[in-house]
């Protein structure tokens, strides 16, 4: 009987999705975070420290994109930097495309807010691209199946 190898998911683009209207398409995933700080706890039998989870920091997503004429992620970055949190918080699906179009992979952000959005270092002239980056900060994550 043969040995089944699992298969690797390629992925050709992702979309940030909110409320079934995609706000944003992008060409790279810098990653996924989601960290838990260990602790040293020091046990009472006189043996050494052991790990235990600590502090949950906030997961994070980094996109980055060439500059397009869309200004929405733009519109949502301002609203968290003009405290206006009850607009900025809003939950979103991060998807993920193959060549083809089909959705591959997805993860739910919850309260997602951009924490930093960066316009990339670029030299004038016409083959230069001109890409944005976005960092988004979420209370919870979830990856859904597909």
């Amino acid at each position: 009987m043969p040995i089944l190898q699992p298969t690797t998911t390629t992925v050709a683009s992702f979309a940030i999705v909110i409320d079934g209207h995609e706000i944003a398409s992008f060409s790279d995933l810098g990653g996924i975070v989601s960290e838990i700080e260990p602790v040293a706890y020091l046990e009472g039998g006189g043996g050494g420290p052991i790990q235990l989870p600590g502090k949950v920091k906030p997961p994070q997503v980094v996109l980055r994109k060439g500059r397009t004429g869309g200004a929405e992620l733009w519109a949502w970055h301002e609203s968290a930097r003009m405290g206006q949190m009850a607009v900025a918080r809003r939950s979103c699906t991060l998807a993920m495309y193959d060549d083809r179009g089909n959705r591959v992979a997805s993860y739910e952000l919850e309260h997602a807010w951009p924490s930093k959005i960066e316009v990339s270092a670029v030299r004038s002239g016409p083959s230069e691209v001109l890409y944005d980056s976005v960092t988004l900060v979420c209370e919870n994550l979830q990856r859904i199946t597909v």
